[in-house]
C-alpha cells in the first residue's frame, strides 16, 4: 500500500507555465528581471538564475517579486538574494 502524498494547491501569481518553468530549470538569467521562484518544501525564494539544488515542480510557486513571495511565507534565498538588484 502506498501513501497519498498531499499536493498543496499552487499559489503563486505567475502562472506555471513550460517556458517559465524552463526558465527554472535551465537557470536562465533573463528571467530574473521577471519572476522569482518559492520552493514549498523549503519556504525559499529565489532568482530563476540561483544556483541552488533544481526543485522538483510540483513545489514550486512563481512570483513577479520578491515581495509577493515574501507575503506568502517565503524567504529570500541567501545565495542569490533575490531582494536586491543585479
Amino acid at each position: 500500500m502506498t501513501a497519498l502524498k498531499h499536493r498543496a494547491p499552487y499559489r503563486g501569481t505567475i502562472p506555471l507555465t513550460e517556458t517559465n518553468w524552463q526558465a527554472v530549470q535551465t537557470r536562465d538569467a533573463r528571467a530574473d528581471a521577471k519572476l522569482r521562484y518559492g520552493v514549498r518544501t523549503m519556504g525559499v525564494a529565489c532568482r530563476p538564475s540561483c544556483p541552488s539544488r533544481r526543485p522538483n515542480r510540483e513545489n514550486v510557486d512563481l512570483f513577479a517579486t520578491i515581495e509577493e513571495a515574501i507575503a506568502l511565507g517565503y524567504r529570500a534565498c541567501k545565495r542569490c538574494r533575490p531582494g536586491e538588484t543585479a
